[in-house]
């Protein structure tokens, strides 16, 4: 399974595209649609659009190869599309170890939705527009309906 157009909007609309690195709320350079620099990665003076949506896609492999491995019950498009935003923003580390995949594998799915709020902090106080997402992502796991950020 991949990641649906739906989805790419959705995290392209909580991501928002920033044409210039700047230093995210964890202290990490930044650009394009959330791209973090990598070390040894060059910063660029900017980036066009057409070139921040393919640098997200290619971003967007890792965690969806991860959610595939690692996801062991069948799953719909919003789930895996929630998956895949939430999985990209908290890191494939941090989804591998979440009680929410372990919830998900169990078969319980509220749970497993339950847990997408606990993922609202940001350099250890919780944010107001992580927990929106959050909020977003839950949605679309239990409902497939994408909430887009305005």
């Amino acid at each position: 399974m991949t990641v649906s157009e739906k989805g790419i909007e959705f995290i392209k609309s909580w991501e928002a595209f920033r044409p210039v690195p700047y230093l995210d709320s964890a202290g990490l350079a930044t650009w394009g649609y959330g791209h973090k620099a990598i070390p040894g990665e060059v910063y660029p003076d900017h980036v066009d659009e057409i070139t921040a949506l393919s640098i997200l896609q290619h971003d967007l492999m890792d965690p969806q190869r991860t959610i595939s491995m690692l996801v062991k019950v069948t799953i719909d498009q919003g789930k895996f599309d929630a998956l895949t935003s939430f999985t990209m923003n908290v890191g494939m580390g941090n989804f591998r170890s979440s009680t929410l995949l372990k919830f998900l594998n169990g078969g319980s799915l509220e749970q497993a939705a339950s847990e997408f709020l606990r993922w609202c902090h940001a350099g250890g106080f919780e944010s107001a527009g992580l927990l929106a997402r959050r909020q977003a992502e839950r949605a679309m796991f239990l409902t497939g309906v994408y909430q887009m950020h305005v």
